[in-house]
C-alpha cells in the first residue's frame, strides 16, 4: 500500500474529546466515474454487522450520491470506530469524480455515552444513603474506583483502535485509481 502524505497522518493533532478523529474534511479526486466508485463501494460494503461478515472491508450504507461507512475489524469489535460520511459528485473531466468525506463518531455512541455516564452518576447518588456502615462504604468505593478505571480505559483503547480504522479507510481511498487526496481544515467548529 502506498504511504499517505504526512499532513494526513498529522491530522490526529486536531483531535479533541468531542471529535476524536480530527476535524478535517477530506477531498479526493479519482480517475473513475461516480457510478463506478459507488458500485465499487457497494461491492466492498456489507449492510450487516461488520464483525460477523468480515469478508468485506466496510459495513454501512451506500446511496446514489454518497455513503456512510465503518471499517470492519479483523479480530475485535470496536464501538468507538469512526464513521466516514461522504458525498460523491461528477468530476470536472469525463470519467472522473470528486469525493468529499469526513470522520466522526457514530450517532449511537454520541447518544449512548452520555447516557451511560449519567446513569452511573444517578446510581452512585442513589446509593449514597447506603454508606452508613464502613463495610458498605468500602464495597461501594471499590466498585466506583473499578468502574472509574474501566470506563476511561475502554474509551482509550477504543479510540486507539479507531485511529487505526481511520488510517485503514484513508489507505483504501488513497489506493483507488488516480487518487489525489487533500485535507481541508474545517473553519467552523
Amino acid at each position: 500500500m502506498s504511504e499517505l502524505p504526512s499532513q494526513i497522518k498529522a491530522d490526529a493533532d486536531g483531535a479533541t474529546f468531542l471529535a476524536p478523529y480530527g476535524k478535517s474534511r477530506y477531498s479526493l479526486e479519482l480517475s473513475m466515474s461516480s457510478a463506478d466508485l459507488l458500485a465499487r463501494l457497494k461491492e466492498d460494503t456489507t449492510s450487516g454487522f461488520g464483525l460477523m461478515l468480515r469478508s468485506k472491508p466496510f459495513y454501512g450504507k451506500v446511496s446514489a450520491d454518497g455513503f456512510k461507512l465503518r471499517s470492519t475489524r479483523v479480530s475485535t469489535r470496536n464501538s468507538w470506530s469512526p464513521q466516514v460520511v461522504g458525498r460523491v459528485k461528477a468530476g470536472s473531466r469525463e470519467n472522473t469524480c470528486l469525493v468529499e468525506f469526513s470522520f466522526d463518531l457514530p450517532t449511537s455512541i454520541k447518544i449512548a455515552s452520555p447516557l451511560v455516564f449519567i446513569s452511573f452518576l444517578v446510581v452512585l447518588i442513589a446509593l449514597l444513603p447506603e454508606l452508613t456502615s464502613p463495610g458498605k462504604a468500602v464495597f461501594l468505593l471499590f466498585q466506583f474506583l473499578f468502574l472509574a478505571t474501566i470506563i476511561p480505559l475502554s474509551l482509550y483503547m477504543g479510540l486507539r483502535l479507531g485511529k487505526k480504522d481511520k488510517q485503514h479507510i484513508l489507505e483504501y481511498f488513497q489506493n483507488l485509481p488516480g487518487a489525489k487526496l487533500s485535507v481541508q481544515k474545517r473553519l467552523i467548529e
